[in-house]
């Protein structure tokens, strides 16, 4: 008899489901998500409706249940080079400001709790160069510092 465990995978900012549906096509088992938008969590429900999912800032989450794999998409609204150009002069103060482009260090602290094998983290090219890279720096970091060792690869959309 063959017994086969699924790879079993948390998703933090889960939006509507984009990663995590690609996540399920690639054999991972979402066993929890979550997204602070109402509206994305309904359409979420919609695609993974066996999927315990919270909705809710992820901020007041306590507890995250341990997996193979933990996944998440924080926002980029801070990071992207189309908001950077609307801040103009203000894009340093804007950019440290900013309590969502700090949502980083949520995955970071989930990461000690699901204590995963692997992660897959996704943002905008943005992230690179945001404050000179401090951002996207401090992120390596701190997944340095739980022991993984990032591979870090841009991929481009029109590719997939």
């Amino acid at each position: 008899m063959v017994i086969i465990m699924p790879i079993t995978a948390v998703s933090l900012f889960s939006g509507c489901g984009g990663f995590d549906w690609g996540a399920t096509q690639a054999g991972l088992t979402i066993i929890w998500a979550n997204d602070i938008e109402p509206h994305a969590a309904f359409a979420y429900r919609s695609i993974f409706p066996n999927v315990p999912f919270i909705t809710g800032d992820i901020r007041k989450v306590s507890e995250f249940p341990k997996a193979d794999v933990l996944i998440g998409c924080y926002p980029c609204t801070g990071f992207s080079i189309a908001a950077r150009r609307r801040w103009k002069d203000r894009q340093e103060r804007n950019l440290m400001e900013t309590p969502g482009n700090f949502l980083y260090l949520e995955f970071i602290r989930a990461l000690k709790q699901v204590r995963p094998k692997y992660f897959f983290v996704e943002n905008v090219s943005g992230m690179i160069s945001a404050k000179d890279g401090w951002f996207f720096e401090q992120q390596l970091q701190g997944f340095r510092d739980l022991g993984f060792t990032p591979l870090v690869q841009t991929l481009h959309a029109k590719d997939f």
